[in-house]
């Protein structure tokens, strides 16, 4: 196969993405109907987006509009059953599988290692699982996903100065939306955009330390404009969209400023939640300490039907010592692609430790769980040796496979009968 050059995706690539896509879509839509009931938060968002989108009430202060309004919509074209309002969420879910692929492509990785790495992102379990689950989450992290495609592919020094700025307002766009549905993905970008400019300080200047590197052009990334100048044209179209989603309060009784409008999602975000049985402490999330149980009820057909937000063993653990390596060469050697992947799983994972919220859960480690198979996929490429290669890839894939068909019957509500479910539950801190 031909390699397409840095920064640029060849038609093979179009074909394979489109074979990931195909294939990412069949495993998250497979079972989407099931089970036909509100699961875990769903219980929350699938009302508020009913009473949202039919203009009734604004029924949830939690987050914003967006994904709310979208899951109304969708329940109102397909129907308000399972398959309905979880139809969006499963395609931009979907979506984060073809953008890894895309990504470690731009990276300049070969096409079997960008493969790997989409295939790990399928099979990490969790993804799977909130795909499959209305909530907001999803939202947020497949638009973030998609904007961060955008703003990679705009960032090559192979764009035209119109080629770039036609990719930094699709950047933009996506993070208003994603931003819109989840305040996470604005702090995702922000750490992003901290990372460039870290990157920016790295890079030789003859003209000066500090007003070069924010004022300037020629740098690497983005060649025909300053870091400032870029920042404005991916952030204004953001805010613009941002704002825009809150278009329908316009049309609903009630005091429903922006002002008031944030005030109040602030204070339900940020105030004091009661604590949860299922809240956990962010330094759990990598060892898989403090999983969730979605669902789990005894159906008419006398089975019980679970459903397990649980990583996949052979990349949520074996995928941290890899991170840990990408992260040191990285540094070490001055690896943009690896610091890339490694300096965003650390922080999109540690943010958390961070922010004064007294209530957290583990389903908000996946974007950073989504960097560990991208992670292992680039350990492989730059730490073992090109002849032994496939095979550990195929070894790690079949191992992460195992695992994916082991706990399958509980991502996905199989029926299943009695104590069987102890079979999954490894420790007991898992019940």
């Amino acid at each position: 196969m031909a390699r397409a050059k840095y920064g640029r995706i060849s038609k093979h690539d179009w074909l394979i993405g489109c074979g990931i896509t195909l294939l990412a879509l069949g495993v998250v839509f497979w079972r989407l109907g099931f089970p036909d009931a509100l699961v875990f938060d769903e219980t929350h968002y699938v009302p508020a987006g009913r009473d949202f989108f039919s203009g009734e009430a604004w029924s949830n202060n939690s987050h914003p509009p967006f994904a709310k309004w979208v899951i109304g919509l969708s329940s109102y074209i397909l129907g308000d059953f399972s398959f309905g309002w979880r139809f969006p969420g499963a395609v931009l879910g979907a979506s984060c599988v073809t953008v890894v692929f895309a990504v470690m492509r731009l990276f300049g990785f070969k096409p079997i290692i960008a493969v790997f790495a989409a295939l790990l992102t399928i099979l990490n379990q969790t993804l799977l699982v909130q795909a499959q689950t209305a909530m907001l989450d999803v939202y947020a992290l497949g638009l973030f996903m998609l904007c961060l495609l955008a703003a990679i592919w705009s960032g090559k020094r192979v764009r035209t100065r119109r080629g770039a700025s036609v990719g930094l307002l699709v950047s933009g766009i996506l993070l208003g939306l994603a931003a819109a549905s989840k305040w996470s993905a604005g702090i995702h970008m922000f750490l992003v955009w901290g990372g460039i400019l870290i990157w920016r300080f790295t890079e030789s200047s003859p003209k000066g330390f500090l007003l070069p590197r924010l004022f300037s052009r020629g740098f690497a990334g983005w060649n025909h404009f300053s870091l400032f100048g870029t920042a404005l044209r991916q952030g204004i179209p953001a805010l613009i969209v941002y704002v825009l989603t809150f278009a329908p309060f316009v049309f609903m009784e009630g005091d429903w400023s922006l002002i008031t409008l944030h005030q109040n999602m602030f204070a339900d975000v940020a105030g004091y939640l009661k604590p949860h049985p299922y809240a956990s402490d962010w330094w759990e999330w990598p060892l898989m300490l403090e999983p969730i149980w979605y669902y789990f009820e005894k159906g008419e057909d006398g089975f019980t039907h679970a459903i397990f937000l649980i990583g996949n063993p052979a990349i949520y653990w074996a995928g941290l010592p890899p991170i840990l390596a990408c992260l040191g060469y990285g540094i070490t050697r001055k690896d943009g692609a690896l610091l890339a992947i490694s300096g965003a799983f650390m922080g999109f994972w540690l943010v958390y430790a961070l922010l004064p919220r007294n209530l957290m859960f583990s389903y908000y480690y996946e974007p950073a769980a989504i960097m560990l198979g991208m992670g292992i996929a680039a350990f492989v490429s730059r730490f073992v040796r090109r002849e032994m290669q496939l095979v550990v890839m195929c070894v790690w894939g079949g191992v992460a496979l195992g695992f994916f068909a082991f706990f399958y019957p509980v991502l996905t509500a199989m029926p299943f009968e009695g104590n069987e479910w102890l079979r999954w539950r490894w420790f007991s801190i898992w019940s």
